[in-house]
């Protein structure tokens, strides 16, 4: 990871604890994808503004988490086909604690994400409609509502920090050293991107750090690790809609190839 350690040692930390509001699990999303080589010029003006989340002592945590799909893959071609309705279900592990969870995203045609989310014991092989919410059963229910089975379609896994503002409900995730790889052994490592993300109630571009990154020349563009995962390990899916972010995630990689 380029961020050095003197760019995060001069923040205040937070606890999950002191969190709050700002876990923001309704929320409208702006991610941006840049160069690790930003990394460092980008935190190392916002410790006025944000604390870091601190969990067991660490401030950078590992993720990993298994996304579903129908055989079909229709939460991945509503995504393609730009429906403002849509779904997202994965599995994901917090390495830090071990923690696990089943969490559901759905995000409606006014930009709004909700986040639904239990923890579970174990990883689970197969998902149908009876855990999900009532309200988004519609999305991966069939006509009988028993819904078809989604099964394991993507793993991904990455590290990541998370900035907490002091002054506005908003936290910001910074996700780097990105992997993502099949049930089989297809893999791609785009360790040299950033994805940064920034959540909050409404789109509010005053925010500290997307004015920092507006001055670095970064700008909004979306980003779902989902879609990107399918689109780079499973050629033969229709993925014309994410090719111009293929492109920029492909041009920021430091040596990510596919591996057979």
């Amino acid at each position: 990871m380029a961020t050095s350690p003197a760019s995060l040692g001069a923040y205040a930390t937070i606890s999950l604890e002191e969190l709050g509001s700002a876990a923001l699990m309704r929320r409208q999303d702006t991610k941006f994808v840049f160069s690790t080589a930003l990394l460092g010029q980008l935190l190392a003006e916002l410790q006025e503004h944000y604390s870091l989340l601190e969990v067991g002592g660490l401030v950078r945590h590992r993720y990993l988490t298994r996304y579903f799909d129908t055989a079909a893959f229709d939460l991945f071609n509503a995504h393609h086909r730009g429906m403002g309705e849509r779904v997202k279900v994965r599995e994901r592990q917090y390495l830090t604690t071990g923690q696990l969870f089943l969490e559901v995203k759905h995000r409606n045609n006014k930009g709004v994400t909700d986040k639904t989310r239990a923890e579970v014991r174990d990883w689970q092989e197969q998902i149908t409609g009876a855990v999900m919410p009532d309200r988004l059963l519609g999305h991966v229910t069939d006509d009988d509502g028993e819904g078809p089975a989604l099964t394991p379609t993507l793993w991904n896994a990455y590290q990541r920090i998370t900035l907490v503002s002091k002054h506005r409900s908003e936290r910001v995730t910074i996700d780097t050293d990105l992997t993502f790889s099949t049930n089989g052994s297809y893999r791609y490592g785009a360790e040299g991107a950033v994805v940064a993300e920034v959540k909050q109630p409404s789109i509010d571009r005053a925010s500290p750090v997307m004015q920092r990154l507006r001055t670095l020349g970064v700008r909004p563009s979306g980003f779902s690790k989902y879609c990107i995962g399918v689109s780079l390990l499973r050629p033969d899916l229709r993925h014309n809609r994410f090719k111009p972010r293929l492109r920029n995630l492909k041009r920021l990689t430091e040596g990510g190839a596919l591996d057979a």
